[in-house]
C-alpha cells in the first residue's frame, strides 16, 4: 500500500478503497483456486476424456528432410531430379532405412565438412513429442487411425518449390513421460541490487530455513514471505505437473537431474534471478496431468458461468464516467 498513489485511480478514489479491492482480489483468487483443487477426477474419467479428445494430447515423433528445387537457379536441384530423390526417400519404410539413405545423399551432395556435420543434420530431421495442427496435411494424415510406424509420406509442396518426405519414428498416443512439483524462492537483482547481493541474500533465506525443522510447510511459509514469484509465491512457492522443458533450462536441469529425489533442495541461477529450489516429486505422466487440467477448467468454467448468471454485477456509471473525466 505503501507503493500506491490514489492520483493514479481517479479522483475520489481512497486508499480504503484500494485496500479493500486488494482484498476481495485476494479472497476471490483464493476461492478460484479452490474451487479448482476441489474438482476430483478418477483413471477412468481421465481415459475417457482423452480418447474423446485424442488430438488436444496425444503427440507423436516423426523426421522429415525438403528436397527444394528452382527452375531459375543453377544451384537447386531441377524439380523432377528433387522428385526422384524424394522417391527413393519415400520408399525408406523403417527409420534405420531412413537415416541410411540420407546420409549417403548428405555425404554425395559434398555440402558437409565430416561425418560430424552430416548426423547433425540428420538429428535434425527428428521432431519429437509433435502435437495435432488442424489443417495441416501432413497431420491430419498422421492421426487417420491405424497408422503405423515407419509409413511414410510426400507432400508436394509448389507453394515453396519443394518435395518434403516425412516418416512417422512413434504414433500418436499419450505422452507417458513423468511430470513433478517443486517449490521454489525466487530473489532478482531489481530488489537486491548486484548480482553477489541477490546471491548473498538467497543464500541468506536458504540458511534460514536450513536452521529450522527443514520440512516442506517451512518452506513453503518462507516462499510466501520471501518470494518475488507473483504467480506461485501465495501457493507456498509451488509449481504442479511441471514437464521436462518448460521452465528455462538451469531451472529444468535441476529438476529433471535423473537423481533428483524429495526432499531436495539448492539454489540455482536463471535469467529471472536466484531461485531456492525444494522438490516435492513426481507428478505423473504429463497426459493425465495435461487431461486433469483440461477436465478442472471446463468444470471451473461452468461453475463460473453459473456463478455469473445468479450473481450480477452492478456497476456505478456515475462514478466511473467521472472518473474518466478526470482522467483524460
Amino acid at each position: 500500500l505503501e507503493s500506491i498513489k490514489t492520483s493514479n485511480y481517479g479522483q475520489g478514489v481512497q486508499i480504503s478503497d484500494i485496500k479493500n479491492c486488494m482484498k476481495l482480489y485476494t479472497l476471490a483468487y483464493k476461492y478460484s483456486n479452490q474451487i479448482s483443487d476441489n474438482l476430483k477426477y478418477t483413471d477412468i474419467d481421465l481415459e475417457n476424456y482423452y480418447n474423446s479428445n485424442k488430438t488436444n494430447f496425444a503427440t507423436y515423433d516423426y523426421r522429415s528432410y525438403n528436397f527444394s528445387y528452382a527452375a531459375d537457379n543453377a544451384q537447386a536441384l531441377t524439380k523432377s531430379d528433387a522428385k526422384a530423390y524424394a522417391d527413393k526417400l519415400y520408399a525408406c519404410n523403417k527409420d534405420s532405412a531412413y537415416t541410411a539413405w540420407l546420409n549417403s545423399y548428405l555425404k554425395a551432395s559434398g555440402k558437409y565438412a565430416d561425418k560430424a556435420a552430416i548426423k547433425k543434420e540428420i538429428d535434425s530431421a527428428l521432431t519429437k513429442d509433435a502435437m495435432y495442427t488442424a489443417d495441416d496435411t501432413f497431420s491430419e494424415w498422421a492421426f487417420t487411425e491405424g497408422r503405423k510406424v515407419g509409413e511414410t509420406y510426400l507432400l508436394d509442396d509448389t507453394e515453396n518449390s519443394c518435395y518434403t518426405v516425412y516418416i512417422m519414428v512413434a504414433v500418436p498416443d499419450k505422452d507417458t513421460s513423468n511430470t513433478i512439483n517443486v517449490r521454489h524462492i525466487l530473489l532478482t537483482t531489481e530488489t537486491y541490487g548486484s548480482d553477489d547481493d541477490t546471491l548473498a541474500a538467497a543464500q541468506a533465506v536458504y540458511d534460514e530455513w536450513k536452521s529450522g525443522d527443514k520440512t516442506e510447510d517451512s518452506f513453503a511459509a518462507l516462499a510466501k514471505t520471501k518470494s518475488e514469484d507473483t504467480g506461485s509465491a501465495s501457493n507456498g512457492g509451488l509449481y504442479e505437473g511441471v514437464y521436462e522443458g518448460q521452465m528455462v533450462d538451469t531451472f529444468n536441469n535441476w529438476c529433471f537431474d535423473s537423481s533428483r529425489k524429495t526432499g531436495d533442495t539448492g539454489i540455482v541461477a536463471t535469467s529471472y534471478g536466484y531461485h531456492i529450489m525444494y522438490f516435492v516429486g513426481i507428478n505423473g505422466e504429463k497426459w493425465k496431468s495435461d487431461v486433469k487440467d483440461a477436465l478442472q477448467k471446463d468444470g471451473y468454467d461452468k461453475i463460473y458461468a453459473d456463478y455469473e448468471a445468479t450473481y450480477t454485477v452492478k456497476l456505478n456509471n456515475k462514478n466511473l464516467s467521472e472518473i474518466n473525466i478526470i482522467q483524460k
